[in-house]
């Protein structure tokens, strides 16, 4: 697909540099400060709520350094938590069920899938350090690596979500990662349910349904465009029925 023909509804929100030099310095103060080896221990309320109170005392620590309203310290709270506990500014679309499709092109752009359209997000990293570490994140879970020597891994969140990650020197704009999500609602099996749950989700429709199964029972030929995220498998899988 085309990015330069999508929707640019991300753009509206401007956020200034300053923003992204606090949230590093009260993130790096955070390491700092954290027992990181007693992270996977903690009950994972319990460690919000602690890194919310250190976030805090850092935030105070700075002072003035840039004036921020009751929503904005929100946002930012929450956006450290998911740096230290997730996948930075990433996390929020992980949490989303209708978000499909991940596509990080360069750290200034971040696209989202959602009900098969791609829109443009507000997010975005800091630098292409800030998206490399998150990569480093991920493929570390799976016992992977990536760097000049690999610099092209697939690998999968814990979830089964599929990512594909490719960084400098095969990627010339700097470091790029897809998301490939699944379904958290798995399918009957497939005679039981034949359409219903996929005419439900919009996957199929019902008249284009009958058409390519009569024209299957009638042993013709003819071609079939599936999109991207439409379960490519369970429509092949129709048309044998």
């Amino acid at each position: 697909m085309n990015l330069e023909s999508v929707p640019e509804q991300g753009m509206t929100n401007f956020v200034p540099e300053e923003y992204f030099e606090l949230k590093t310095k009260i993130h790096d103060r955070l390491l700092d400060l954290i027992d990181l080896s007693l992270i996977e221990t903690l009950d994972q309320n319990a460690l919000k709520s602690e890194i919310r109170d250190l976030s805090e005392t850092v935030l105070r620590e700075a002072g003035n350094e840039m004036p921020l309203n009751f929503q904005e310290r929100e946002k930012l709270f929450e956006e450290i938590q998911d740096e230290v506990l997730g996948l930075g500014p990433l996390e929020p679309f992980l949490q989303d069920p209708a978000v499909c499709d991940i596509l990080v092109n360069t750290y200034k752009l971040i696209y989202v899938e959602k009900f098969g359209r791609l829109e443009l997000t507000d997010a975005r990293f800091k630098d292409d350090a800030h998206l490399m570490k998150i990569i480093d994140r991920i493929v570390s879970q799976v016992g992977r690596r990536i760097d000049e020597c690999r610099p092209m891994v697939d690998a999968r969140l814990i979830d089964g979500s599929r990512v594909n990650a490719i960084i400098p020197p095969l990627a010339m704009d700097g470091p790029m990662l897809s998301i490939r999500r699944f379904s958290s609602e798995r399918l009957e099996h497939i005679k039981c349910l034949l359409s219903p749950d996929l005419t439900y989700n919009d996957t199929i429709w019902t008249h284009p349904q009958t058409v390519s199964n009569q024209i299957s029972l009638c042993n013709l030929t003819f071609i079939l465009y599936i999109g991207r995220s439409c379960f490519q498998p369970h429509h092949m899988l129709l048309l044998e029925l």
